[in-house]
């Protein structure tokens, strides 16, 4: 299972996988493309440690991924797209 969420104009993707019987580690990438799987990683964090449910471990992961993006340059390419905050789908150019 990944999440995405949006952090002062980056996207932040985490997830979680297996570390040992009943423990998992986490996992995030940064990025300014969104869902995308080609999305250009710019970042990535992980959780540092153990924790006794994939939830927990994306969790702390994604909190590291903040941490990251508090030392990165501002963004706002993903909010400045052609068509963002339309219903309508963007234009294709021709």
């Amino acid at each position: 299972m990944l999440r995405l969420t949006a952090y002062k104009g980056y996207y932040i993707r985490s997830g979680a996988m297996e570390a040992g019987p009943g423990w998992f580690t986490g996992f995030a990438d940064i990025t300014v493309e969104g869902s995308s799987p080609d999305a250009k990683v710019l970042e990535r964090a992980v959780s540092g440690g153990k924790y006794d449910s994939a939830e927990k471990a994306a969790q702390a992961a994604e909190y590291r991924a903040r941490q990251v993006v508090e030392s990165l340059q501002p963004t706002w390419a993903p909010f400045t797209e052609p068509g963002f905050g339309r219903n309508d789908p963007p234009s294709k150019k021709r």
